[in-house]
């Protein structure tokens, strides 16, 4: 139980960093898809904890080796990254009207 609640925790703070992280030099966009993503995943992780407590520990070892990497993809710097470099990724340059010509 201890240990869930310190996964909880640090999923929080690194959510809470990767925010203030974008506040001052990212998009709305980029902010809004790191909440959302984040948010997803949290969700995702706690019906995975529910399941596992209603029961009562007989979810596949598959199941829970899915939630521990879902954690650790999610608590490590590989999301920012990625919405860091979606602009690049997609060659988008701050035009959010689809139909300009560059």
């Amino acid at each position: 139980m201890i240990g869930h609640f310190i996964n909880f925790s640090w999923f929080l703070i690194i959510m809470a960093l990767g925010y203030i992280g974008l506040m001052k030099n990212a998009n709305k966009w980029k902010k809004k898809i790191w909440i959302l993503i984040h948010i997803i995943a949290l969700l995702f992780l706690m019906a995975g904890g529910l399941i596992e407590k209603a029961a009562n520990k007989v979810v596949t070892l598959e199941w829970i080796d899915l939630f521990g990497l879902t954690r650790s993809f999610f608590t490590s710097p590989m999301p920012f990254l990625i919405i860091w470099l979606l602009p690049s990724i997609f060659k988008l340059n701050g035009n959010t009207n689809s139909n300009s010509v560059s």
